[in-house]
């Protein structure tokens, strides 16, 4: 983040965070925000995520009418989020430099009834662009660049589960480990290219 703060050209830089669920975007966020409380915002993607609620019980019940056309459709968590709404946002707070999302989905309820407002008023600033999918179009071609946090993908998976296994039955976890080996890790290889450095965690 230091390089990019200190370059004098460059007033304004959007950079993704990408990486599986529980890779530990938001914990690398946090550190950054917090180390550049003035020069550094954050934008998540989830904020774009449908509502957790009316996800989960779609899933669950295509799950047990075996409709597995339909379920095609939900096993790609790509289609769960408002890349209209989400890419014209960012856009919006790119050019603007302010920003008010209304409806945004909140991860402690899973409904989509936050309000957002980002203000940025600092130069040099960072935008941080925070979510899983990140590298295709035409998301990845608002950003500048892009960092992907690479951890293995049964840790990932352990550590979803730990968050959210009181808010979810056993069924839809597996669903979602499912969607991590059939979509994701597929998401990953396909897209690394658009990946400018790769960040590796210790593991447990």
């Amino acid at each position: 983040m230091n390089v990019f703060l200190s370059q004098k050209k460059q007033k304004f830089t959007v950079i993704g965070v990408c990486g599986l669920g529980g890779s530990g975007k938001t914990t690398l966020c946090k550190k950054a925000v917090e180390k550049f409380p003035d020069r550094i915002t954050v934008f998540e993607i989830d904020w774009y995520a449908s509502p957790s609620d009316e996800r989960r019980n779609t899933i669950l019940n295509l799950i047990a009418d075996n409709n597995f056309k339909e379920l095609e459709f939900w096993e790609q968590p790509i289609n769960w989020y408002n890349w209209d709404s989400l890419t014209s946002d960012l856009e919006t707070l790119t050019n603007k430099k302010s920003l008010t999302v209304w409806n945004a989905w909140d991860q402690d309820t899973g409904l989509c009834n936050k309000k957002i407002e980002l203000t940025i008023n600092t130069e040099p600033h960072i935008l941080l662009v925070e979510g899983i999918y990140l590298l295709h179009k035409p998301i990845r071609n608002l950003l500048n660049y892009v960092y992907m946090i690479d951890v293995d993908i049964e840790t990932t998976i352990e550590r979803a589960e730990s968050r959210d296994e009181h808010k979810h039955p056993p069924q839809y976890l597996e669903f979602k480990k499912d969607v991590r080996y059939n979509f994701d890790k597929n998401y990953f290889k396909k897209n690394s290219k658009n990946v400018n450095t790769i960040l590796t965690t210790p593991q447990n």
